[in-house]
Formats: structure tokens, sequence, C-alpha cells
């Protein structure tokens, strides 16, 4: 299989497989520093084609693995699929969730006063 990266480049790899928001490349024959300037140039990663699939937005390198025999693994994310993207998203909604539940408690204690009459 070839990629044709969004540059004009060509790489021949073993298989590239996309479920969202990572790409997982495997291939041979190759180094890591022929890896890196490839995966890590973020103009060359927006459109990758494989296979006649466009593959969008990739631009994110993750991660490089070099298992037994040569074989490399290479993932690649999408700028929101990032840990800290992630991490902040989910800081925002805690954030949200914090101000829902104290107008909550508001409400309660306001209930509990309606019902008790005021006092305890």
């Amino acid at each position: 299989m070839v990629l044709r990266f969004n540059d004009g480049t060509e790489l021949t790899v073993q298989t590239a497989q996309a479920d969202g928001s990572r790409l997982v490349v495997t291939l041979i024959r190759s180094t890591s520093k022929i890896i890196k300037s490839k995966f890590g140039d973020a103009f060359a990663m927006q459109r990758v084609m494989a296979d006649g699939e466009a593959l969008e937005g990739y631009t994110v390198l993750d991660s490089i693995t070099e298992h037994l025999a040569g074989i490399w693994e290479v993932v690649n994310l999408r700028p929101e699929a990032t840990t800290e993207a992630r991490l902040a998203a989910l800081e925002g909604r805690t954030e949200e969730q914090t101000a829902i539940n104290a107008g909550q408690d508001e409400c309660i204690v306001e209930l509990y006063e309606m019902m008790t009459g005021g006092t305890e």
C-alpha cells in the first residue's frame, strides 16, 4: 500500500487504519528519522491518501514503536483527540457540572425551608 501525503510525497507501508480519532500505520524498511520527519509534519499529514481513501486531519504524531524484525508502528491523532485536548474538555465539563450542582443545592435548601416553614 502506498500513502500519498499532502505535500506530494509517497511512502510504501504495510497497513493504514483510521478509527476516527487516530491513524495507525505499520511499515517496514524505514528509519525513525524518516518516520519522524514525515509523520511529524503537520502539513504533510493534513491529508493522506491510502488506497483511494482520504484520511484527513491526523496531524499530531503520538507515538512511534519499533517492533522486532524492523517493523514500525506509527500513531497519529487528530488535534481534538490528544490527551491535553480531552483533559481540557473534561475540566470544562467539570466546572459546568459544579455550577449546576451549586444551583441544585440552593433549590434543595429553599424546598426544605418551605416544607419546614423556615424553622429547623
